[in-house]
């Protein structure tokens, strides 16, 4: 695999975690009054990280955002430990980060078209 398609293929994983990150607050917006409820949160940047450091790019093959509840922290009364600012503090940083590599994406795509076209 050439590098600029082991950078896209890290690119699109990113873009996949916040997508994924995007529903999983959704799901804990829409609990935040369910007694009970317990929050989940997608698990990526940090094992993406791990395996950068490992061996750069060729070791992100198998990595996948994963899902994961947590438990604890600040509960409610109710059990419940979803709280809207936080969540959509999240959902504003995650937005972010997908509108970002979305234009590095749509950059690299350009100088590839570039390239190919002979300009």
């Amino acid at each position: 695999m050439d590098e600029m398609t082991r950078e896209l293929s890290m690119l699109s994983r990113l873009m996949d975690a916040a997508s994924l990150r995007t529903r999983v607050i959704a799901h804990n917006l829409a609990n935040t009054n369910t007694p009970g409820f317990t929050r989940s949160e997608v698990v990526f940047e940090r094992t993406l990280s791990e395996a950068l450091k490992r061996g750069g790019l060729d070791k992100i093959e198998g990595i996948r955002p994963e899902v994961e509840e947590k438990p604890g922290g600040d509960v409610k009364p109710d059990g419940n430990n979803v709280h809207m600012e936080e969540e959509v503090a999240d959902l504003m940083k995650t937005t972010i980060l997908y509108n970002i590599v979305n234009r590095i994406i749509d950059g690299k795509l350009d100088s590839l078209r570039t390239a190919i076209q002979g300009r």
